[in-house]
């Protein structure tokens, strides 16, 4: 999830990022952005990827999906920035597909023209955390930064991606890109092992019990919040987290704050108590976030 980028980067928010609770995400990814100078445009006309199940049912499908969403970005002269992993994931492993067959190639180019579009050459697609931890240099970041989270016990929470920020020999421990985020932020990264497994989707209504066990395992490292990579998996332990335990927010919203941006904008608000920094959720009435 290499985040050195080459100009612009057109904004995928993906299901997650574009609807409902989701759309706090997104605020405080294009803030982060916008601090920090990046050219962010919007991704107009995008599509859904389909998800990893569509992907491993039908990756001829998912990989046709994907490329509309790159040649989109390609006719705006940008590449692909997402902040949901598994968005990240499904797009990468149809731009493999389409560069391992050249058949599938000429295909997808028929059906992009058909559309008005071409098959670009440049296929990247970044994940938001490459992109503030790879490349933003780390001086730049920190020299942004205006409200440093100083005093706040963080846990990194990864989710089903830790294993691929493992297998590039990141996600484990001190060298992961999130950890890094939240020390160039001042906060104290709490050293806790990440239970394993998925979390529940909000979306698909799944029952799993990791959410409680991630909070679980939080608490006992003296964590006061859980920074986490995945929109979905911050749905989840919201929806299960409890006032009085670690708080959960997305890493993109920590970063907004600490740069400064409106605690309302970047969903979060910091207060001070039992003798250093609370983070927590901003919410409505309702209980969504603001």
């Amino acid at each position: 999830m290499s985040g050195q980028i080459h100009g612009r980067l057109a904004y995928y928010p993906g299901c997650c990022g574009a609807r409902g609770e989701g759309r706090a995400y997104t605020r405080a990814a294009l803030a982060c952005c916008s601090r920090l100078g990046l050219e962010v445009v919007e991704l107009k006309g995008w599509n859904c990827c389909g998800g990893p199940e569509l992907a491993e049912e039908c990756p001829v499908g998912s990989a046709a999906l994907s490329v509309r969403n790159i040649a989109l970005a390609a006719r705006l002269d940008a590449e692909i920035l997402a902040i949901c992993p598994a968005c990240v994931g499904v797009m990468r492993k149809g731009v493999r597909l389409i560069d391992q067959q050249p058949g599938l190639a000429e295909q997808a180019a028929a059906g992009l023209a058909e559309m008005g579009l071409g098959l670009p050459g440049n296929r990247r697609v970044h994940h938001l955390i490459g992109v503030l931890a790879e490349g933003v240099e780390a001086g730049k970041l920190g020299g942004q930064v205006g409200r440093p989270l100083t005093g706040v016990p963080v846990a990194c929470y990864y989710g089903c991606s830790r294993a691929e920020w493992a297998s590039a020999g990141r996600g484990n421990g001190k060298a992961g890109p999130i950890e890094t985020l939240m020390r160039r932020l001042g906060a104290e990264v709490v050293e806790w092992k990440q239970p394993e497994g998925c979390c529940e989707d909000p979306m698909s209504g799944g029952k799993h019990h990791a959410p409680e066990a991630v909070l679980t395992e939080a608490a006992q490292a003296d964590a006061e919040c859980v920074s986490v990579a995945c929109p979905r998996c911050a749905l989840a332990l919201q929806r299960t987290a409890l006032e009085s335990g670690p708080q959960p927010a997305f890493f993109a919203q920590f970063v907004a704050g600490a740069l400064g941006v409106p605690m309302g904008q970047a969903g979060l608000r910091i207060s001070k108590g039992r003798k250093r920094a609370i983070v927590r959720m901003r919410r409505k009435q309702s209980g969504a976030i603001a």
